[in-house]
Order: C-alpha cells, then structure tokens, then sequence
C-alpha cells in the first residue's frame, strides 16, 4: 500500500512539474539535474542555456507521469475486465438454467450441455487473460520505449545509461578525427620546408584540404552531439564552436569571406590554425 500511494505522488509531481513548465512564461528552455537522493531538480531558461525547449520538457514529463499511471493501474483494468466477464458468465449460466428448467424431457441433458458450456466458456476467459498478459508485456516494453527515447533523456540520473551510444559514437569518431589531424599536421611540417620555394603556393593547398577533411570530421561529431543535448555539458559552447566550424569550412571552400576577402592559397597558411587536437568527450558531462 505505502508503494502505491509514493507511486501516485510521484505521478502527481510528475503532471505537475510539466503543466507548472508548459505554463510558465519565462521558461523557454529547462535542464534536469539531480537534487540529491532519490530527487531531480527542473531549472527553467529564459533564453535556450538549458538542455531541452518548453515543449519536449513538458511533454516528456507527462508521458512519464502517464506510464507510471498505466503500470500502477494495468492490473487493476486486468481484474477488472475478467471480474466483468465472469458475472457476464455467470449470469448467462443462470438464465440458461433457469430455461432449462421448464424443459423436463431433456433436464438431464440440458445440464450436460450447461455444464460443458461453462467450462468452455471458462476456458476461452483463461485463454483471453493470457493473452492480455501478452498485451501487458507489450505494454510494458512499449512504455519502456517510449519512456527511454522522450523522459528519460530528461533526467540527469539516467544520463549514464542514454548517453552510453554517444560515448563509444564520440569515441571511434575521434580516433578517425585524430588521423586526420596527424595527416594535417605533416601538410603543415611540410610546408615549413618549402617556405621561400616554388612548391610553397602548391603545398598550402595540400594543407587546406586536409584542414576541410578535418573540418567535415569535426561537424560530424557535433552533429552527434547536437542531436543528444542532455548529454552535452555547455550547449551554448556547443553552438558557438558548430558555428565557428561551418564558418572556417566554408571559408576554405570559397562560399564566404571573411574580412572582405576570399580564401586564396597565394596568401600563404596561419601554421598555429589548429595546432592541437581536441577530443569530443570533453563536451560530455
């Protein structure tokens, strides 16, 4: 009893904290941290600083609040339906009975027939309950789903286990990114080497593409980033050196400019641009 009334204010707070955000003016985005034991704190932003908008907040805390509910009640509905259909049972039994009766030629035969269907009737019940179980099971996984893709990316608490994907993702790409970034930084060794010499203007260019092979890497692994924003401990950090990425990538590629002026390989290479390797884990909280 004492689990079921915890479960019923957890449902509660549950609807509560995502009516009080969906409501709440001044709450444009939200982040979920743990409060200690047992207890998740929501923090509303007035601008996007926080892990997820108003709407997925909200919504994510309702549809947790509506599976908690579901799990607590579903074998309430279950008896309740086969309480339903053995009165049905029973008095479809009686009045067949009480028909019988009346029929004094074929008493003993009608309540052979009563008794068989009876137990058939029995049967199909058991049979309907069990496949509820097999309803109930998919139920439950469909609400584990569910409860795994939209709430719990909400709470901090649960960050080990739906972040897990993202880490070993981060993971094989930065091994990639590394290469890449080795390669990079020969093009740049080599290029010292031929400063002054025929061969420089055509070595800058070998050093740009590496840059933009590096560059797509990096944008990759943003991308994987910006698509798990629970995961990420600075979001605005996050955006800021996305933004910067694309800029440089496009740059070198010639679609933009900066200070007025296009990316030319007769302008000679900035050998400090990227002169170290940063690992994507360390966006991760």
């Amino acid at each position: 009893m004492k689990w079921r009334v915890l479960a019923l204010l957890g449902v509660g707070t549950f609807f509560y904290v995502g009516w009080d955000i969906f409501t709440n003016p001044n709450c444009n985005s939200v982040s979920f941290r743990g409060g200690g034991a047992r207890t998740v704190l929501a923090t509303c932003f007035s601008d996007d600083a926080g892990d997820f908008t108003r709407t997925s907040a909200s919504v994510g805390s309702a549809l947790l609040g509506l599976a908690l509910l579901l799990i607590l009640f579903w074998p309430l509905i279950l008896s309740q339906f086969s309480n339903m259909k053995l009165q049905a049972l029973k008095f479809n039994s009686t009045q067949q009975a009480s028909n019988q009766n009346v029929l004094n030629s074929e008493d003993s035969i009608s309540k052979t027939e009563d008794s068989q269907q009876v137990v058939t009737s029995s049967r199909n019940l058991i049979n309907r309950v069990k496949r509820h179980k097999i309803i109930s099971f998919a139920l439950l996984v469909l609400t584990s789903l569910v409860f795994y893709n939209f709430a719990a990316p909400s709470f901090s608490i649960f960050n080990p286990l739906t972040c897990a994907s993202l880490k070993r993702d981060l993971a094989a790409q930065d091994i990639l990114g590394r290469q890449i970034w080795n390669f990079y930084q020969v093009e740049v060794s080599n290029l010292a080497q031929l400063n002054g010499t025929d061969g420089y203007v055509d070595q800058v260019g070998n050093v740009a593409r590496r840059a933009t092979q590096l560059l797509l890497s990096d944008a990759k692994g943003y991308s994987m980033l910006k698509a798990k924003p629970h995961c990420v401990n600075n979001i605005k950090a996050l955006n800021q050196i996305i933004l910067r990425t694309n800029n440089d990538y496009l740059y070198l590629t010639g679609f933009i400019t900066k200070d007025g002026k296009k990316f030319s390989i007769y302008n000679g290479w900035n050998v400090e641009y990227y002169n170290s390797y940063g690992n994507f884990d360390s966006f991760l909280k």
